[in-house]
């Protein structure tokens, strides 16, 4: 389920206009909270998938669509700009 939520999020991501690399984002910053990375046994009990193998997905993903979004801004200004309204 975490593959299909990923590959919908990106989806989304790219057909709103939004930059999908801050998808990858997200995931390479979760990816440095685990720590070591799981055994096979982990992987085996885990209700997740290892999250490099949800980046690599993710990012195949990215590299299949046109035009690229690639120059598409990742949104930091307005993300910051929403933190402010939070505090």
């Amino acid at each position: 389920m975490e593959f299909e939520a990923d590959d919908y999020g990106t989806d989304y991501a790219y057909k709103a206009g939004h930059n999908p690399e801050g998808m990858v984002q997200l995931l390479e910053i979760l990816k440095s909270l685990e720590g070591n990375p799981p055994s096979t046994l982990k992987k085996i009990l885990s209700s997740h998938p290892p999250t490099s193998e949800r980046i690599a997905k993710v990012k195949a993903k990215i590299a299949g669509f046109s035009p690229s979004p690639k120059n598409r801004p990742l949104g930091e200004a307005e993300y910051q700009e929403i933190k402010k309204r939070l505090k």
